[in-house]
C-alpha cells in the first residue's frame, strides 16, 4: 500500500472533504439520470474516487486502518465484476465482496475491546454464518443455486460487522455498514423477485423490487463514502 497522504492544516482538510462529498453527490444524482449504457462508467468514478480518498488521513490514525483500505480495495474488484463488465459476472463479484467485509471483520477484532468482546464478535460471526447457510435451503428449496448460497454468506458477514461496529462504539463505521446492508437488502429482494419466488404486481415487494430509481445505489455511494471518511479520520 503507498503512504498516506498527511494534511495538518485543518482548513485544507475542510476543503478536501467537502470537494469529495460534492464529486460524490454529483456522481450520485449522475448514476440515477445517466443512460444504462453509461452507468457502469459513472458509478465506477464513484468507488475509485472513494479508494483513492481513504488514502489521505486528517488526523494520526492507527496501523490498522489499512484494512479498511484492503476491503475497500477488495469493494473496487467486487464492482468491476458487478458494475462494469457487462453481463456481470456475479459469483465473482460476490465472492470478492465476501474478502471486503472478512477485511473488514478483521479490523474489528483486533481492536482494543477485551477478551469478552472478542469471543462475543466471533461468536456473532460463526452463527450468522451458520444461518445464512440454511436460510436458502428452507426458502428457495430445490431451487438453491451457488449464487444464493454464496450472497447469503455474504450478508452474514456484513450483518456480522455491523452488529460487532455496534459493540466496540464505532458510530459512523456502523452507519456506514448499515447502509451497505439496506443497499444488499434491496439487491435481494429484487433478485428473490424477479429470479426466485416472484411477487404479485402491486404488492409491497413487487413495487420495492421494481422502483424507477436505482435503489441500490441511493444507499450503497454513502456508505462507502463514509467508510472512506472514517478511514480518513480514524484516530488511535
Amino acid at each position: 500500500m503507498q503512504k498516506s497522504l498527511k494534511f495538518p492544516i485543518s482548513g485544507l482538510a475542510a476543503i478536501l472533504v467537502s470537494l469529495f462529498i460534492a464529486s460524490e453527490l454529483l456522481l450520485a444524482f449522475l448514476i440515477q439520470l445517466v443512460p444504462h449504457a453509461s452507468f457502469g462508467k459513472v458509478a465506477y468514478l464513484s468507488i475509485i474516487l472513494v479508494f483513492a480518498f481513504s488514502f489521505f488521513k486528517f488526523t494520526s490514525v492507527p496501523k490498522n486502518v489499512w484494512l479498511i483500505r484492503l476491503g475497500l480495495l477488495f469493494t473496487l474488484i467486487a464492482d468491476f465484476f458487478l458494475v462494469v463488465l457487462v453481463p456481470e459476472r456475479a459469483i465473482a463479484g460476490v465472492s470478492v465482496f465476501i474478502f471486503a467485509q472478512l477485511a473488514y471483520g478483521v479490523y474489528l477484532y483486533i481492536l482494543d475491546g477485551g477478551a469478552v468482546k472478542k469471543y462475543v464478535s466471533l461468536i456473532i460471526r460463526a452463527a450468522l454464518s451458520l444461518i445464512a447457510l440454511i436460510i436458502p435451503h428452507v426458502v428457495l428449496g430445490e431451487g438453491i443455486d451457488a449464487l444464493s448460497l454464496i450472497s447469503m454468506l455474504y450478508y452474514a458477514q456484513l450483518v456480522s460487522n455491523l452488529i460487532i461496529a455496534l459493540i466496540y462504539k464505532r458510530p459512523l463505521f456502523a452507519i456506514a455498514l448499515f447502509l451497505f446492508a439496506l443497499c444488499d437488502l434491496s439487491i435481494g429482494i429484487d433478485n428473490l423477485v424477479n429470479s426466485y419466488i416472484g411477487a404479485s404486481e402491486g404488492s409491497f415487494f413487487y413495487l420495492l423490487a421494481n422502483t424507477k430509481i436505482n435503489l441500490a445505489w441511493v444507499f450503497y455511494l454513502p456508505s462507502q463514502v463514509l467508510i472512506a471518511i472514517y478511514a480518513a479520520f480514524n484516530k488511535k
